[in-house]
C-alpha cells in the first residue's frame, strides 16, 4: 500500500509520461506533413520536366528534376529515421505509463484518466499562494486544509486538476 504522497508523485509521473508520448506523437504527425509536402512536390516537378518548348530546357528541366528527386530521397530518409527516433520515445514513455498504471489504486486511476479526457493537457496543478498554479482559481479554507492533511486527492475546485503539496 502506498502513502497518499506517493501515490500522487505516481499520478504526476504519470501524467508526464501521458504527456510526453502525445508530444512525440504530434511530432510525428507534423514530420508525416513534411514527407507529403516532398512527395507532392516531386510530382509537380515531374509535371513541368517535360514541358520545356525545346531540347535544352527539357535537358535542364530533366537535370533539375533528378536533383531534386535525390534531395528529396535524401530528407525522406532522414525523416523516417527522425519517425524511428520518436518511435522510440513513444514506446519508452508509454511502457513507463504502464508501470506506473499498475502501481496506482484504482479509484486514482480511474480518476486520472476520466481527467485526461475532459482536460486538455496536466491533469496535475499545485498550490501556490492559495491559488491553483494552472487556473488562478483561489482554494478557500476546506480545500487548503485537505491539501494539508494529505489523506485523499483533492481537486481544483474551478479546473478540477489533481492538486499536489
Amino acid at each position: 500500500m502506498h502513502t497518499h504522497k506517493e501515490m500522487l508523485g505516481m499520478l504526476f509521473l504519470l501524467n508526464q509520461t501521458v504527456r510526453e508520448a502525445a508530444y512525440y506523437h504530434d511530432r510525428i504527425a507534423r514530420i508525416t506533413a513534411k514527407e507529403a509536402e516532398i512527395d507532392r512536390r516531386c510530382a509537380a516537378s515531374e509535371k513541368v520536366a517535360g514541358c520545356g518548348p525545346d531540347a535544352t530546357d527539357r535537358t535542364v528541366a530533366e537535370f533539375e528534376l533528378k536533383i531534386a528527386e535525390t534531395e528529396a530521397r535524401h530528407r525522406r530518409e532522414m525523416l523516417r529515421e527522425e519517425i524511428e527516433a520518436e518511435r522510440y520515445f513513444i514506446e519508452d514513455y508509454e511502457r513507463q505509463a504502464r508501470e506506473i498504471r499498475k502501481k496506482l489504486p484504482s479509484p486514482a486511476l480511474q480518476l486520472f484518466d476520466r481527467l485526461t479526457g475532459l482536460t486538455p493537457g496536466d491533469v496535475m496543478s499545485y498550490e501556490k499562494d492559495r491559488a491553483c498554479a494552472k487556473c488562478a482559481g483561489r482554494l478557500d479554507d476546506a480545500i487548503m486544509r485537505r491539501l494539508e492533511v494529505i489523506m485523499e486527492i483533492t481537486q481544483c475546485p474551478h479546473c478540477d486538476r489533481i492538486l499536489e503539496v
